[in-house]
């Protein structure tokens, strides 16, 4: 039998051939979308630059117990309901490599003072050299 990836995923620190170049907001019909662009280098050599749209926001959370996610928040993918992200600080069995290990599952109301319409906005100083 298959395992089932469904609402699961892992998240790994960048490679060593990407990286971040530039975050912001860009308008596409009136509608407002917040973008990262990951530069990385290909096989043959050539460059890449991949261009990434916000799906949502994750909090810290305050653990409760060892089981509990240390991150969640909501997310909304390509125009679906609302649903909720959980992740958890995982190490590789062999301890080489530390990740996230993210479940999404239904929407359910924070407890903890933040609202599922808030977000927390970030900008680039105007005197930072963007690397491109």
């Amino acid at each position: 039998m298959d395992y089932d990836n469904t609402d699961r995923g892992s998240l790994f620190k960048p490679r060593a051939d990407e990286s971040l170049l530039v975050q912001g907001k860009m308008d596409s019909n009136r509608d407002e979308y917040r973008i990262v662009i990951i530069k990385s280098s290909l096989p043959d050599g050539k460059i890449a630059r991949d261009v990434y749209q916000k799906v949502g926001t994750m909090y810290e959370n305050e653990k409760t117990n060892e089981k509990a996610p240390d991150f969640s928040g909501p997310v909304q993918f390509n125009g679906q309901e609302k649903r909720r992200i959980a992740a958890w600080k995982t190490v590789s069995k062999d301890g080489s490599t530390k990740f996230l290990s993210c479940r999404v599952g239904d929407s359910t109301p924070r407890t903890d003072g933040f609202s599922n319409s808030q977000t927390i906005d970030h900008h680039i100083d105007d005197d930072v050299e963007i690397p491109f």
